[in-house]
């Protein structure tokens, strides 16, 4: 359970720091756009696949004893 909760921590870090690239980018020009385009896009679909990987781990927990109990009767 506490693995679920440090890939929602690092989901949420991932997707803070690519709307600061984003900014970055676009406000303040402080990084190239196609390397802010880059950083952000990276950012982004690492946080949705984290997320999502700590999502489908939560909506598998106890279906799978269940199952191992009743083959066993």
């Amino acid at each position: 359970m506490a693995g679920n909760s440090i890939k929602i921590t690092g989901a949420c870090i991932l997707i803070v720091v690519s709307f600061l690239s984003i900014i970055l980018t676009l406000e303040l020009k402080l990084l190239s756009p196609l390397g802010g385009i880059f950083i952000a896009g990276v950012s982004f679909v690492g946080a949705v696949l984290m997320w999502q990987d700590a999502v489908e781990s939560m909506q598998g927990v106890g279906t799978e004893n269940d199952n191992r109990a009743k083959a066993d009767r």
